[in-house]
């Protein structure tokens, strides 16, 4: 990645801290005026990037790092990565076991899909959460009989169409199928369909996902272990078990019934996990 970016904003960083917490002093001292920290923290963080976008010549030729993609969304910069780049990013450096909340400014999406056997009973299901690690809403349906492989692109295909119709941006989607993630990476990153798959269905499926790809700005695509992924295997069961179409619930208008407690228990399940390790490793949250 080209380092003017991050070098600029480095350079900034010192400057705008000590020139604001200087302003703040004064300001306590002399008008008995007093801000919160977070409100110092958000003019430091937009002085920053104000001054970087408006300063900055060459723009990056190369993806960034992962560690380098979390301080540029950290400082609300991630949208100066040309677009091509950002399909390029790789965002996943941490334990394939526990779920993890997005960086500030995105949502993740975990899907998954469901089948009782080769061609037999298949449904699939996802969970949109924040960096908070809510819940803002959630799908499953059914899809008749289908294979694993087929049914968890679906899957991926479905919740890609959802996002196009929101106009929803600054996704990570995240699953546990490895075949099905790096598939789509592929084709993210500019691989034709039928060099994806040789099997007919399976193209027809990419070719839909291509289309909507082309029609989200930022999107990343990261594989987890089933462990990480619960809550998603959960609601794709649903799709197993009923057979109706896609049904999409915002989380606020889902009725209180027992599916709503097991997806709030694991979503808390999945919290307590992520904050456990962070404290253990010395993070702070994201």
């Amino acid at each position: 990645m080209n380092n003017e970016v991050l070098g600029s904003a480095w350079a900034l960083t010192l400057s705008f801290i000590l020139w604001n917490v200087w302003k703040e002093r004064n300001n306590r001292i002399f008008k008995n005026i007093k801000k919160s920290s977070q409100f110092i923290y958000d003019l430091i963080i937009k002085h920053i990037n104000k001054t970087v976008i408006t300063t900055i010549r060459n723009l990056p030729s190369n993806p960034p790092s992962a560690t380098n993609w979390r301080i540029l969304c950290r400082l609300e910069l991630q949208d100066i990565i040309p677009q091509g780049l950002v399909r390029k990013v790789s965002i996943v450096d941490r334990d394939l076991d526990v779920w993890h909340p997005p960086p500030k400014g995105f949502l993740k999406f975990n899907i998954d899909g469901a089948s009782k056997g080769n061609l037999s009973k298949a449904g699939h299901g996802g969970v949109l959460r924040d960096n908070k690690g809510d819940i803002l809403c959630i799908f499953h349906g059914h899809l008749g009989k289908a294979t694993n492989n087929l049914v968890e692109l679906i899957a991926m295909e479905q919740c890609l169409e959802f996002l196009v119709q929101e106009n929803r941006q600054n996704m990570i989607m995240e699953a546990d199928s490895a075949l099905v993630i790096n598939s789509v990476k592929r084709i993210s990153s500019g691989t034709k369909p039928k060099k994806a798959s040789s099997n007919w269905r399976l193209i027809q499926v990419f070719q839909r996902i291509q289309i909507h790809l082309q029609r989200l700005r930022t999107v990343s695509f990261a594989h987890v272990r089933r462990k990480a992924n619960k809550l998603a295997d959960l609601l794709a069961n649903q799709g197993v078990i009923y057979i109706d179409n896609m049904v999409v619930m915002n989380w606020q208008e889902v009725p209180r019934n027992r599916l709503k407690t097991e997806c709030q228990h694991q979503a808390n399940e999945h919290n307590t996990l992520f904050l456990r390790k962070a404290m253990r490793e010395g993070t702070v949250n994201q």
